[in-house]
């Protein structure tokens, strides 16, 4: 039965149903914690000789394992990773700052989190739950001051095949022009039916799905992403690919690089030549050192609409 269809109902909210979740889940882990704060376990061990020592077993949370989104339910972040000021459970960095490996961070204490007003968690993409299961760390991690918040490790479907992947090859085919993608496919279709010749699947990713050699398509799952990347770094690996990125001494052919450089000089004089038939006065929104005069302002769909533009 739907719960939607029945008289009365009212949808919850996010912040509800995780407060909700977070007081079943407490009631849950009542016998988890009672063996963790037990004066332990005696266990008996004998090492190669027979001798016999008894000694007292204590048992700490480590890790909680789950996907992307049981763990960040746990940690009490938003349930969305799309338009969000930040993306990780663990720090503060930021979404925009996410493909910026020197942006400084900081590791979140879930005891600081918990301090938080209503805004600062906003900033981070956290709520705050009265009935958190989690609340005191040294329950589940004793003497680790960042509790629940360190101890969700990422998980590889949606972090490296649905996530890294994902971009890695948005950011290759945006720049790709289409003499070099007609190369790539080509190589690819090749490699892809060798493959299929010698039974390799087992050694080697799936590669199937791409024996048309069309690397565009959609609705891949997570190995076939995988999949996807491995054989377009087999195609780069051909020489009569890689001829149409770089030629011999790794550096882009002569008559590429006088276009590329004819192109900007060509745009950048009718841009002068319109502003001065023009009477209108064009004001930056960014300030003088270049950055953005909304600081706080969320620029991740500009971003996704800029990688999707292929140079031809």
């Amino acid at each position: 039965m739907n719960p939607s269809t029945l008289d009365g109902f009212i949808q919850a909210l996010a912040g509800e149903k995780l407060e909700d979740y977070h007081y079943m889940l407490g009631y849950l882990l009542e016998e988890v914690k009672e063996v963790l704060g037990s004066a332990g376990l005696k266990w008996k061990f004998h090492d190669d000789e027979k001798n016999e020592y008894i000694r007292t077993l204590h048992f700490r949370v480590m890790m909680s394992i789950g996907d992307t989104k049981g763990a960040d339910t746990w940690a009490g972040r938003y349930g969305s990773h799309w338009n969000t000021e930040s993306l990780a459970r663990d720090c503060t960095m930021p979404s925009k700052h996410a493909d910026n490996p020197s942006y400084p961070c900081k590791q979140l204490k879930f005891l600081d989190v918990e301090k938080m007003s209503d805004d600062k968690l906003k900033g981070i993409s956290f709520r705050k739950s009265v009935h958190h299961a989690f609340r005191n760390p040294s329950e589940f991690f004793r003497e680790s001051p960042y509790g629940i918040c360190a101890a969700c490790p990422p998980e590889p479907l949606h972090v490296v095949l649905l996530g890294i992947l994902v971009r890695l090859f948005q950011f290759f085919d945006a720049n790709l022009t289409s003499e070099q993608m007609g190369a790539v496919e080509m190589a690819i279709s090749e490699i892809v039916r060798v493959q299929l010749r010698q039974s390799l699947a087992k050694e080697f990713p799936e590669c199937s799905k791409f024996a048309s050699g069309n690397i565009g398509q959609g609705h891949l799952s997570g190995k076939q992403k995988y999949a996807h990347i491995f054989v377009l770094y087999l195609a780069l690996l051909k020489t009569e690919v890689f001829d149409k990125f770089r030629n011999k001494k790794g550096k882009l052919p002569k008559s590429k690089k006088a276009k590329k450089k004819e192109e900007p000089i060509a745009e950048a004089s009718t841009a002068i030549s319109d502003a001065k038939d023009s009477d209108e006065f064009y004001e930056s929104p960014t300030g003088c050192d270049g950055s953005d005069a909304d600081s706080d302002s969320d620029d991740e769909d500009e971003y996704v609409n800029d990688i999707s533009v292929k140079t031809k």
